[in-house]
């Protein structure tokens, strides 16, 4: 048997939510640094073809009403989404990211 395995069985592994569990962000100078939003959650498909990526940085700011955030609020809550990649290595996934402006 081949230690090897496809990419149905790595699919098969990987399918379902999973938690972030470190957020570290590579900065012009190579250094890199623990990002704010720590908390996150990623939901994979069932043949990956599909992932979603939910953080947020759970220090933000609280908005005055719970259920109208201001304009501003609004943005607060989205500001760092990004469009991203995912690639596999290792027996770890990285999620790599470009942020984009709303």
């Amino acid at each position: 048997t081949s230690l090897a395995q496809s990419q149905e069985d790595i699919a098969k592994q990987l399918a379902g939510m999973w938690r972030l569990v470190s957020n570290p962000q590579r900065l012009l100078d190579g250094t890199t640094r623990e990002g704010s939003n720590s908390v996150g959650y990623a939901f994979f498909d069932a043949n990956v073809s599909h992932m979603c990526f939910l953080s947020m940085n759970p220090n933000r700011p609280q908005w005055k009403s719970e259920t109208t955030p201001t304009p501003d609020e609004g943005l607060s809550a989205i500001k760092g989404n990004a469009r991203g990649s995912v690639e596999s290595n290792d027996s770890r996934v990285t999620h790599s990211t470009t942020p984009f402006s709303p």
